[in-house]
């Protein structure tokens, strides 16, 4: 009688293990574009250029906060009373700066953007923060 010992194999087959993965793997680059919503558009690219100013101009900045309040030097005025506001300013050697809270909706800023358009002041540029 021949006494054999079966030696237990005590290492990891990993064989199905990466089967698995590489599955799972497979699904996730199938239906990750498939998870895009949304429209595809160009945004415009804005560089760290320096707004250039004439000399003899008068600067304005309109900050709007977050909860879309327009002030001018730190007293809050009405979109609606915006003529009687800046009257004194010459609408075309007048920059107007806006300052918008990041958490502001778009359509704030172009509210308040048109309504300086249909006053005649030409010259309006955004504030922002480059990284």
């Amino acid at each position: 009688m021949i006494n054999r010992r079966k030696k237990i194999i005590s290492e990891i087959n990993i064989t199905p293990f990466v089967d698995v993965l590489l599955v799972i793997l497979l699904i996730f680059m199938v239906t990750a574009p498939m998870l895009n919503t949304g429209f595809d558009v160009s945004l415009p690219r804005a560089s760290k250029n320096v707004v250039s100013s004439k000399i003899d101009s008068k600067k304005i900045i309109l900050t709007i906060d977050r909860t879309e309040g327009v002030y001018l030097e730190n007293k809050l005025i009405k979109i609606q009373n915006l003529d009687r506001t800046l009257k004194s300013y010459s609408k075309l050697t007048t920059q107007i700066f806006i300052k918008a809270d990041k958490n502001v909706k778009y359509q704030g800023v172009i509210t308040l953007m048109s309504e300086l358009n249909k006053l005649g002041f030409q010259n309006i540029s955004l504030i922002t923060i480059t990284e």
